[in-house]
């Protein structure tokens, strides 16, 4: 972004200077189609032939592209720039009306402006309020001070002008817009990755996903043999104990030598299944 600015303001003096510098970068559509001049579909992003822009939009070019490089840490401000310059200027160079010279102008400022307010408005982002604040505030007014220019042309009945500020206007909302965008979608993408990576379940819960036909039959077959062994447990112990009253009750009336095999061997188990 530091690299963009410096270029436009470099233009800026060298213009001062050479005043010709304008009229070899600017985006004029008949040299652009007819002479094929096709470096002034990007050299017209940084042709500043007017003091009022080197004045007002290189500070804003510089505290929004500033602000957004500090949030994402990348260079999605300078390539949206330029790629939405060279996308305006293919535009604007076949417009089928006759139109007057673009130079760097309403595209950059209105591109600043969405892309910084979009930016902060991103759930990829974690901002300061006050910092969000302070964004939004001056792309609000950003945005509607090209629109403001945008009506003046309007009301001035100037329709080459309206339509060079109106492709301007619209098209800097939209690609920063789309830039911003964009940008969140593969940032939370790379979040939702990074997530997967580091928290892997060890197991998946049955009631979190859909029961499937055979494991529906085998958790039926598992419930029904419990039930059946809980039944025979039940039926073994009263069996045992009446065998157990039995016993006991020959041994009160006959001592322990009346016992058979099979009752000694009944008590023996009896007694270590209660150790």
């Amino acid at each position: 972004m530091v690299h963009v600015l410096s270029v436009m303001t470099l233009f800026f003096i060298v213009q001062i200077i050479a005043s010709d510098l304008a009229n070899q970068c600017t985006l004029i559509p008949e040299r652009v189609v007819e002479g094929n001049e096709w470096w002034r579909v990007l050299t017209h992003a940084f042709a500043i032939d007017s003091p009022w822009l080197a004045f007002i939009g290189l500070p804003i070019y510089y505290w929004l592209g500033k602000e957004t490089e500090h949030l994402t840490h990348d260079s999605v401000f300078p390539l949206g720039f330029l790629f939405g310059a060279i996308v305006t200027g293919l535009v604007y160079a076949v417009m089928p009306v006759e139109c007057p010279p673009m130079g760097a102008g309403l595209f950059g400022m209105l591109y600043s402006a969405s892309l910084a307010m979009t930016m902060v408005r991103s759930p990829a982002l974690t901002v300061p309020a006050l910092a969000k604040l302070r964004i939004s505030i001056i792309s609000t007014l950003t945005i509607g001070f090209g629109f403001v220019f945008l009506g003046m042309s309007m009301f001035l009945g100037d329709m080459m002008y309206m339509y060079s500020y109106s492709l301007q206007s619209g098209s800097g909302i939209l690609i920063g817009l789309l830039t911003g965008l964009i940008w969140s979608h593969i940032r939370l993408a790379g979040k939702e990755e990074d997530i997967q990576k580091k928290e892997v379940p060890l197991y998946i819960p049955i009631a979190s996903q859909p029961i499937r036909r055979d494991e529906k039959t085998l958790i039926n077959v598992m419930v029904e043999q419990r039930e059946i062994v809980q039944e025979a447990q039940i039926v073994e112990i009263d069996y045992d104990e009446s065998m157990l009253n039995e016993i006991l009750e020959k041994i009160h009336d006959h001592q322990y030598e009346s016992l058979t095999e099979d009752e000694r061997a009944f008590l023996e188990r009896y007694s270590r299944s209660m150790k």
